[in-house]
């Protein structure tokens, strides 16, 4: 004897409606179960440590530097230490070649006019050190920060004077 595949019944739009109402609630459920244990702020210690003014001081400073140092280095990679630039200097000596031998020139005379006119000489911009550049931003962050928080504080005294102004 075979075995014949036993015909399944199929369910209902009704049944369906329910098996997939209970399937959301079940999965609802779940959702709001890891909701609970996932924090949803700041924990207890970031809390200390941003309430505490030495610490914001302190970061606020290592972010500056952060920031600064990042853009020191672009700049330093985006310019050349040359006031004028290698391309400069031999795009202007080839051209004076040029013009000298259409005008007849023999190629040593050319060149060594070209030369002589203008020597191919590279000025080197005098460029501050790291040291100094590390010193420059330090000072820039700290009065910045350093001027934040006067102004709070002149804010926190003058509404201090204002409260007890408007009590007398």
């Amino acid at each position: 004897m075979a075995n014949k595949p036993v015909p399944v019944p199929k369910p209902g739009r009704a049944e369906l409606e329910a098996r997939l109402a209970k399937a959301s609630r079940r999965i609802s459920g779940r959702f709001e179960r890891l909701e609970a244990h996932i924090p949803s702020g700041p924990t207890a210690t970031a809390k200390q440590l941003l309430s505490n003014k030495k610490v914001r001081l302190g970061l606020a400073a290592g972010a500056g530097l952060l920031i600064g140092l990042f853009f020191v280095r672009r700049s330093r990679r985006s310019s050349s230490p040359y006031d004028e630039g290698l391309e400069a200097i031999s795009d202007r000596l080839v051209q004076s070649v040029v013009d000298r031998l259409r005008d007849g020139a023999s190629p040593e005379e050319a060149v060594s006019g070209a030369v002589r006119e203008s020597p191919p000489v590279l000025h080197l911009r005098e460029s501050p050190g790291i040291l100094s550049e590390f010193v420059s931003i330090l000072s820039k962050t700290v009065s910045s920060v350093v001027a934040k928080e006067v102004g709070k504080h002149l804010l926190t005294l003058l509404s201090k004077v204002r409260e007890d102004s408007d009590e007398v």
